[in-house]
């Protein structure tokens, strides 16, 4: 309980830990604590890839964590303090180009291979494009010009070597120079550790070295690929190399408020048994749980602006995980572009709204 208080209190409410609660902040507290620790601590088992078992969430559709909050500083005439509404776009790009980059006869076997192959004939316009040098993937611009670089993240995987990293690593220099460009543009560059990172903790600090050589400056934040979180070793290891925010927090098949927040928290080590100096920073959705589980762009549209709804409403911070590759119009992810600008607009339009409050 002294855990969920310390969030309750001091992310949510700015207000230092009481010491001593009334028996009826006691059972709410109890609640909140249940409710955090049980999505933060997945008791409940992991699956193959060492993710939270999500078969029995339980309703995740509003921040039940702060309505709690709420009514305990009503129940101690606390106040609230004003909303801390802000949103970020973040991007894992684990593919960033379709083709650019590779050798040129690995370019030419994947061209023929979608011109020779009717399975894979709708990957003749884009391989085409690609060959030309219209990477569909290459999205980075359009990014740019739509989102103020305070709102935009990249997580950059930097290193493979398992069948479900991709091909691209940092020693492809079209790569290099792409992560070189983003950084200089005022976006977050975060890590995007290897699938292999969730086994081997002691990767991450060793490529958060390699990505900081690369841009030159310090990384702080970071999300683990797949959303790996097979056990608390991997956020210790984190926290040990230096990192402060962690963005692996969506859900991997749904999507909502993990652990009842729409503000960012922080981890606590219970190796340490105490609060670390790691931040969990609330994602509400993945572009890849909603088209997974069979949503269309216009279906997933509707879901996103809901929650960005109630993150507003709780006063939070909305952030949303897509993929430089679901921009990109090709497969699975045809109307997916529309349907980022529509919740783009959705967004702005609350910032506008936010300012004249």
């Amino acid at each position: 309980m002294a855990y969920a208080a310390e969030v309750v209190f001091t992310a949510i409410l700015g207000q230092p830990v009481p010491h001593h609660f009334e028996s009826d902040v006691q059972r709410s507290l109890r609640q909140a604590a249940w409710h955090l620790l049980r999505h933060q601590f997945p008791y409940q088992g992991i699956d193959r890839h060492g993710r939270m078992d999500e078969s029995d969430i339980g309703d995740v559709s509003q921040p039940f964590v702060q309505g709690i909050a709420e009514r305990v500083a009503s129940s101690m005439c606390l106040t609230v303090p004003e909303s801390r509404w802000k949103w970020r776009i973040t991007v894992d790009v684990d593919q960033p180009f379709l083709l650019r980059g590779k050798p040129f006869a690995r370019q030419l076997a994947s061209w023929l291979k979608s011109e020779i192959t009717p399975t894979d004939k709708h990957w003749r316009g884009p391989k085409r494009g690609a060959i030309r040098g219209n990477d569909p993937y290459d999205v980075y611009d359009f990014l740019l010009h739509q989102v103020p670089p305070q709102n935009l993240f990249f997580f950059f995987l930097v290193e493979n070597g398992h069948h479900h990293d991709e091909w691209y690593s940092w020693h492809v220099p079209a790569y290099q120079k792409l992560i070189k460009r983003l950084s200089e543009t005022g976006a977050t560059i975060g890590l995007h550790p290897s699938y292999a990172a969730g086994d081997n903790p002691h990767l991450i600090g060793q490529q958060k070295k390699i990505l900081e050589d690369i841009i030159g400056r310090q990384v702080e934040d970071v999300r683990m690929h797949f959303l790996r979180l097979p056990d608390d070793r991997v956020r210790e290891a984190m926290a040990d190399c230096g990192l402060k925010n962690d963005h692996t927090t969506p859900y991997a098949r749904h999507w909502g408020f993990k652990g009842g927040m729409a503000l960012p928290y922080p981890w606590f080590s219970r190796l340490r048994q105490q609060k670390s100096n790691l931040t969990l920073m609330p994602t509400m959705a993945m572009d890849r749980a909603m088209e997974q589980r069979g949503l269309t762009a216009e279906e997933a549209t509707e879901q996103m602006l809901i929650l960005a709804d109630e993150t507003w409403k709780a006063g939070g911070e909305f952030s949303l995980l897509l993929h430089n590759t679901t921009l990109s119009e090709t497969g699975e992810w045809r109307g997916w572009k529309q349907s980022f600008l529509d919740v783009l607009g959705y967004l702005k339009a609350r910032d506008r709204a936010a300012r004249q409050i």
